[in-house]
């Protein structure tokens, strides 16, 4: 991970997670993964208590950073415990939650469709898109 950044709600910059940077956030014991099978990002991390900008991890706020392939990722923090010197962040990648939270109800089809199908009638209207769709299953939902 790389140029790490700590976001709000509005997509300000909060602060920097970077070892690094002697007054950024600092961290420990992470662990990013994604499953082949959808793609999805999550992350654990913990975070010593040892700036007062760990004010910033906050459930609801963003981590974004370039991963291995020098693509953007934007998660989520989902849960944030903590004991008397670290907190401990669960992340999970924000395009699903994005997708979950606007997608709204729409017609059965009589037969059999792919999923572009589907992707498509919930990404209407919303700036997402669908890149190369090599899957050739098809379901009635």
């Amino acid at each position: 991970m790389k140029n790490i950044q700590v976001l709000d709600r509005t997509f300000k910059r909060l602060a920097f997670i970077d070892n690094s940077i002697e007054n950024g956030i600092h961290f420990i014991d992470d662990s990013l993964s994604t499953s082949i099978e959808t793609g999805l990002y999550t992350l654990d991390m913990e975070i010593p208590k040892d700036t007062h900008q760990v004010k910033y991890i906050t459930e609801g706020n963003y981590i974004t950073f370039l991963n291995r392939h020098n693509v953007r990722v934007l998660l989520t923090i989902m849960k944030v415990t903590e004991n008397r010197d670290s907190i401990f962040i669960f992340c999970e990648d924000t395009s699903i939650n994005l997708i979950n939270k606007i997608v709204e109800d729409f017609p059965m089809p009589n037969t059999a469709k792919g999923i572009d199908y589907y992707l498509n009638l919930g990404l209407k209207d919303t700036g997402w898109s669908i890149g190369i769709n090599e899957s050739t299953k098809t379901k009635k939902l």
